[in-house]
């Protein structure tokens, strides 16, 4: 981490702010800062910033090839300030997040429109899965083909359970079985519908509202494969009506929100939910027509209120997978059953907009103590020069 966080400071003394608009995507000081920030997050957080790790090593001397050994606050307040380091470069070059499009456009702007002024560095090479898209890209063409069993595709009823709350900010309500789908669709963040496509959702003109339900009446191929009841929305632009259709979407990076959230994360650990803090999540919150958070939080409710606004915001960039397991909760998480919906329309069969569900459990999970630090393969084990992570 030393040794990384050297190079990173270094690289941020010696980079411009900014290049001219045709050499964009090259590392600028605020790549650099971003880069340090995550870093430190990182570092800080409960996976490797303990005495005690998910699993011993067999000798456990070696725990601190895994571990630091130790728990310290003060790798919390390094992870504050990389994180407010990015804050103040991005209000003195320029960057900043979108606000002006529409709480419920600003969230959708920011990841499809390239080069936008909340990011920081977007990957701009052009490949054939992601600029051009061909019909093995299922991510692009799910609207034109059987999905099959391409669940990469399809977002999981427990993560929208879980995660979206009413624009009120209150929690939604979902029984194991209702008729009012599409009103408890109506009353979650916008951010929802820029993410991920639900039943008799609005897409775009050329494809109208999604039908992802059974039973007859079906129509369109958005419904044929589907296993939990949802499809993604996010790098779908609204122009894309079909496999023809080119893409020219970059993947950014790191884009600003992050920082925001890494900084009221870690400025919690260190002095609890301070206004600093707050500030930070309610800035992003604000954007997308959410609520302030609710004053008077404790530190471990409003550490669970900023993992809750990770997942929202930064979905499909990269982020859940591993902050589950930085903060030890992908066993909790990833493990036991997932949900779907198998969706039905209401009668009257004329009614297309009304629709009840049935949750149910689409595939059992599994994610065990060792699987938070991947196996070396035997033969490298046997040349001696390493040794085995716990559990393998």
């Amino acid at each position: 981490i030393q040794f990384i966080v050297q190079d990173l400071d270094y690289a941020a003394s010696i980079l411009p702010d900014t290049y001219p608009s045709n050499m964009r995507g090259r590392i600028t000081k605020g790549a650099s800062l971003s880069l340090k920030s995550r870093v430190l997050l990182y570092a800080a957080s409960p996976l490797y910033n303990t005495d005690a790790p998910p699993l011993s090593m067999s000798d456990p001397a070696n725990n601190r090839l895994i571990c630091y050994g130790t728990y310290d606050v003060s790798r919390w307040q390094k992870a504050a300030d990389a994180a407010k380091a990015v804050l103040d470069w991005a209000s003195s070059a320029g960057v900043h997040l979108i606000t002006d499009q529409g709480v419920d456009k600003n969230y959708r702007y920011v990841w499809e429109i390239n080069d936008n002024a909340e990011i920081i560095l977007a990957n701009k090479h052009a490949d054939k899965d992601h600029r051009t898209p061909s019909p093995g890209n299922p991510i692009r063409y799910w609207l034109d083909r059987s999905l099959g069993g391409l669940q990469g595709v399809q977002p999981t009823h427990s993560f929208v359970e879980s995660m979206y709350d009413k624009r009120d900010g209150t929690s939604q309500s979902w029984p194991d079985e209702a008729d009012n789908l599409s009103e408890k669709y109506a009353e979650l963040d916008y951010r929802l519908g820029q993410t991920i496509g639900y039943n008799g959702m609005y897409w775009n003109q050329a494809r109208g509202n999604l039908a992802i339900y059974r039973g007859p009446g079906l129509v369109g191929p958005q419904s044929v494969g589907n296993t939990t009841g949802y499809v993604i929305k996010k790098w779908i632009p609204d122009y894309v009506t079909g496999g023809g259709t080119p893409v020219d979407i970059d993947f950014f990076r790191y884009r600003l929100a992050e920082f925001y959230l890494n900084y009221a994360e870690s400025l919690n650990e260190v002095k609890g939910a301070v206004p600093e803090a707050y500030n930070a999540v309610n800035t992003v919150r604000a954007r997308s027509g959410m609520p302030p958070l609710p004053l008077g939080l404790t530190k471990e409710e409003f550490r669970e209120r900023v993992r809750k606004e990770r997942g929202i915001e930064l979905a499909y960039e990269n982020h859940r997978w591993w902050d589950l397991r930085r903060w030890r909760m992908s066993e909790e998480v990833l493990n036991g059953p997932f949900y779907g919906l198998k969706i039905y329309k209401n009668q009257p069969e004329t009614d297309p907009l009304t629709f009840r569900y049935e949750k149910y459990v689409f595939e059992q999970r599994v994610f065990k103590p060792n699987m938070y630090h991947y196996f070396f393969p035997v033969k490298e084990i046997n040349l001696g020069y390493i040794v085995q992570n716990p559990g393998w």
